[in-house]
């Protein structure tokens, strides 16, 4: 059976989301901004590769979720804190540890097989996986699995005991 989310690029899957969420989204001709929000609106620059696209919205929906202030002097330290907030929400949304177990039991051996996997940019990923350190330290326990960050990223599924 095909589902027709599954017939979408990463782009318009985020699209939908924004569509299904009430925001409207615009691409525009930026020469400094990859994306911006304004109240319900998103403007993506014109002319990014889908992958990059796709990122770039997810973290725009995410401050839409996170934060309902102008945030582009980044100087301020609040101003910071808030747009780590709406990249963390982006990371979680396309990628989060769950995405990282699934692709290490796809069988996915090297950042740009999980980026592919995930329909995500390698510069996504990489900076996920930075901001996964900052939040959980070494590593962290998900589920029946143990995902360390250092020294590179390595996942473990823990043996399970028998009965």
């Amino acid at each position: 059976m095909i589902i027709l989310s599954d017939l979408l690029n990463p782009y318009e899957k985020q699209l939908v989301k924004a569509e299904n969420e009430n925001i409207r989204v615009f691409e525009r001709s930026f020469n400094t901004y990859d994306g911006r929000i304004k109240g319900n609106r998103i403007y993506i620059r014109k002319g990014m590769p889908i992958l990059k696209s796709a990122c770039v919205l997810s973290e725009e929906i995410g401050h839409y979720h996170t934060c309902s202030t102008d945030i582009l002097d980044q100087s301020n330290s609040n101003n910071r804190h808030l747009e780590e907030k709406g990249r963390r929400w982006a990371y979680n949304d396309m990628i989060g540890l769950f995405g990282l177990v699934k692709a290490y039991k796809y069988g996915c051996n090297s950042l740009y097989d999980m980026a592919q996997y995930l329909n995500v940019s390698e510069e996504f990923l990489g900076d996920a996986l930075r901001s996964y350190r900052a939040k959980y330290g070494t590593g962290v326990r998900f589920n029946e699995y143990f995902v360390s960050f250092e020294p590179q990223l390595i996942i473990y599924e823990f043996n399970k005991r028998k009965g």
